[in-house]
């Protein structure tokens, strides 16, 4: 008996799954942080999409804030809300999600680079260039790249802390022993 051939050809199956919709607010209201939590990614991305809707935004921010307390998405909802956090100035959120970071990070270079990028928020924005010193001294306890020294001295001579970083940086290239103090200098 003859083959039937379908005269009628149905597309190709799609490879991997189809891209989520874009954002409307009227279907895609965020409405609990564990709503998409089968797919971690879905849910970081519907919400980083709600952080641009007016009357959505703070909403979307809260769980935001909750999946990375809860540790769902720790490294992912941090590299949503940071970003999120500059454009909109909130400084003090900023600085309490790079403290919490800071907690996270086991490598010193990564820990040392989330205390400089403290310090400029305490240089630049807080108008605390003291506060600003002692976070570049903590980095380069941790990791003394060069760079982070050239800032050390910057910020030693703005605010007339010559001593503590020339004890940070006679740490650094071993002439000063690690419990020594400013008192040496004196």
């Amino acid at each position: 008996h003859p083959h039937r051939v379908n005269p009628r050809r149905d597309p190709p199956p799609p490879h991997g799954p189809p891209p989520p919709p874009p954002f409307e607010p009227g279907r895609d209201r965020p409405s609990a942080p564990g709503e998409h939590l089968e797919d971690p990614q879905e849910a970081l991305s519907l919400l980083a999409s709600a952080l641009d809707v007016p009357g959505v935004a703070e909403e979307a921010r809260r769980q935001l804030v909750e999946l990375f307390d809860r540790r769902v998405d720790r490294d992912g909802a941090a590299n949503v809300l940071a970003p999120y956090y500059r454009a909109m100035g909130r400084t003090d959120d900023l600085l309490e999600l790079l403290y919490a970071r800071f907690d996270d990070m086991v490598r010193s270079e990564a820990r040392a680079a989330i205390l400089m990028e403290i310090a400029d928020i305490h240089a630049l924005e807080k108008e605390n260039p003291d506060g600003a010193f002692d976070m570049v001294l903590q980095a380069i306890g941790l990791h003394p790249a060069e760079g982070y020294v050239d800032r050390l001295l910057a910020l030693a001579d703005r605010v007339d802390r010559l001593a503590d970083a020339a004890v940070a940086i006679g740490r650094w290239i071993g002439i000063v022993p690690d419990e020594a103090g400013t008192d040496l200098l004196t």
